[in-house]
């Protein structure tokens, strides 16, 4: 995966809007996916989910939600660059319905 070896994921906030944070392993190099983000509940039909870099490190990061994966329980967060080894990457997010 894009996060490397043994990465570390964590989401604060609710399902609607929170922050996620990606602190890479070792062994970067890929593209891909870097997260699965799982929703506490699920909705009722898949939300609409925007994403906004928390600062300059993500910024410089080109990442997306994977349309293709978002679904009532869960999406993906992938990027289209490879993101450096051991960095914390942060994001805001909001899940709408």
């Amino acid at each position: 995966t894009a996060a490397c070896t043994t990465p570390t994921v964590s989401v604060t906030g609710t399902d609607t809007s929170g922050k996620i944070s990606v602190t890479t392993g070792t062994g970067c190099g890929a593209t891909g996916k870097l997260a699965t983000i799982t929703f506490s509940t699920a909705f009722g039909t898949a939300p609409r989910v925007t994403l906004t870099p928390a600062g300059t490190t993500a910024a410089g990061l080109v990442t997306y939600i994977d349309g293709a994966t978002i679904s009532t329980t869960a999406y993906d967060l992938g990027t289209n660059t490879a993101p450096a080894n051991s960095t914390t990457y942060t994001w805001y997010y909001h899940a709408i319905q």
